[in-house]
């Protein structure tokens, strides 16, 4: 009878722990000012690009559009690191 009532406890428990765990998570991994002001400064150049005619002005474009690539790429790390710091505290939270 003890048995059964702890494995009953242990189950509410542990179905009331992954909601307060993916909480935290989020409240922990928000996204940084750094990538805030990156994501920013790749929206600006993708207006940039917009603007510039890639037929009259193929070195200004392909500059422009080489810069975009860096920040996507630092865009792309950030998130990736960020994912990876959420798995990693949800993982250990959940131990």
């Amino acid at each position: 009878m003890f048995l059964l009532l702890w494995g009953g406890l242990l189950t509410i428990c542990s179905s009331l722990i992954s909601p307060v765990t993916k909480y935290l998570v989020s409240i922990s991994c928000t996204i940084s000012d750094y990538e805030v002001k990156v994501r920013k400064d790749l929206r600006d150049m993708k207006k940039e690009l917009s603007k510039i005619s890639m037929m009259d002005e193929f070195a200004n474009y392909a500059r422009t559009e080489r810069k975009m690539n860096q920040l996507q790429a630092k865009v792309e790390e950030c998130a990736s690191a960020r994912k990876l710091q959420s798995s990693k505290a949800s993982w250990a939270v959940s131990l």
